[in-house]
């Protein structure tokens, strides 16, 4: 499996590189990877592409925010500081509401996630 071959940490760096390829969204799709997506440090590089990204890393961010649904990497997420992130993306503009409020919507059932959105 990819992540046992140590693929993921290495995308956490390429996503810090500020290189224009952003992390492979398609691993946070496979329900063995989520966890270990979490446990690996993904959140924060992450933020920055939610924050300075591309329309696209704005997308990809959101799409493996998503499909990253523990409850551990929940809490992770929060702590990332998302949910400012997530809130500003909210402007039609964006074209992502639907995916923020899906996120969000996530991030609330858990207390620290509805503390940070309040």
């Amino acid at each position: 499996m990819v992540l046992q071959e140590g693929v993921v940490l290495p995308l956490v760096a390429l996503s810090q590189s500020g290189t224009p390829k952003e992390p492979d969204k398609s691993l946070s799709s496979i329900e063995d990877c989520k966890m270990k997506i979490g446990r690996a440090g993904v959140f924060k590089p992450l933020m920055d592409l939610l924050e300075n990204g591309t329309p696209r890393g704005k997308n990809d961010a959101t799409t493996t925010l998503f499909n990253c649904q523990y409850y551990e990497n929940k809490a992770r997420v929060v702590q990332a500081g998302a949910v400012m992130f997530l809130v500003e993306l909210m402007d039609p503009a964006a074209g992502m509401v639907d995916k923020v409020v899906a996120v969000l919507s996530n991030l609330a059932t858990i207390h620290v996630g509805r503390k940070a959105i309040g």
